[in-house]
């Protein structure tokens, strides 16, 4: 699935995004995920689908995903 959760904190853990606040889903690395990019876009459409927002943010050779409505236990 993806690399971690935030690959070495490159990523902020939150963003607005169309107006609303959308958290970090996971980050990608492409050399290892070459298909990030299709489970991205399978994951925003189910997003969308049920009225939530979700993108992407590229930075070098990582992808994060953002969705909106999400909560990760931070003692994990």
């Amino acid at each position: 699935m993806c690399s971690q959760r935030n690959l070495e904190n490159k990523f902020q853990e939150e963003i607005m995004y169309g107006g609303s606040s959308c958290q970090l889903w996971g980050v990608f690395n492409p050399k290892t995920e070459p298909n990030w990019d299709d489970l991205c876009q399978q994951l925003i459409d189910v997003y969308s689908k049920n009225g939530n927002k979700a993108c992407v943010i590229h930075k070098g050779d990582f992808h994060a995903l953002y969705v909106q409505g999400i909560t990760f236990n931070s003692n994990f």
